[in-house]
């Protein structure tokens, strides 16, 4: 499940070249920036940030990797439920349920009773999410947007950030 300022892809594809075996879907409108994994890793020599922000994604992907598929087998879909919320609060009014269902691991008519269970109990509750919405919708101010998160989490200088889009323009 992949939410704003995320990295989309699957890993396996993008270390090896060989074509993804499932497809990624948009439940949501979104905007993406493309960028050739060979376009990046030609970045890592001459700015070894670049390199240490790859290393940190891919230890942050395998890490919730890890948490998914522990929660799968170790908790009940109730747990599950409550997790998703309490991690993705603003996603559930988004994307139809029985896309939810299929993240859980149940059926939807199992996500329906366990949603009037809870309904019932009067347990929800919100949790304000990262992030903002930009005044401009144009590109160049959702990729400043992007830079500037960047840099503030992994200390990536925007000059940096800047060539890998001159690069990626070159396509």
């Amino acid at each position: 499940l992949f939410t704003d300022h995320s990295f989309v892809g699957a890993y396996s594809s993008l270390v090896t070249g060989q074509k993804n075996q499932i497809d990624i879907d948009c439940l949501t409108d979104c905007n993406l920036w493309i960028a050739p994994y060979k376009h990046i890793t030609q970045l890592y020599d001459p700015y070894p940030r670049i390199e240490r922000l790859a290393r940190v994604l891919a230890e942050q992907f395998f890490v919730n990797k890890e948490k998914r598929e522990i929660e799968l087998v170790t908790l009940d879909a109730t747990e599950r439920y409550a997790i998703f919320q309490r991690e993705y609060p603003d996603l559930e009014l988004k994307i139809p349920q029985y896309h939810i269902a299929s993240y859980l691991g149940v059926s939807p008519t199992q996500l329906s009773r366990i949603r009037a269970r809870k309904s019932k109990w009067k347990i929800y509750k919100s949790r304000e999410v990262w992030g903002h919405k930009s005044a401009n919708d144009g590109r160049r101010s959702h990729l400043s947007d992007f830079f500037t998160y960047v840099n503030e989490i992994f200390q990536v200088d925007p000059e940096i950030c800047m060539e890998i889009e001159r690069r990626n323009m070159q396509l």
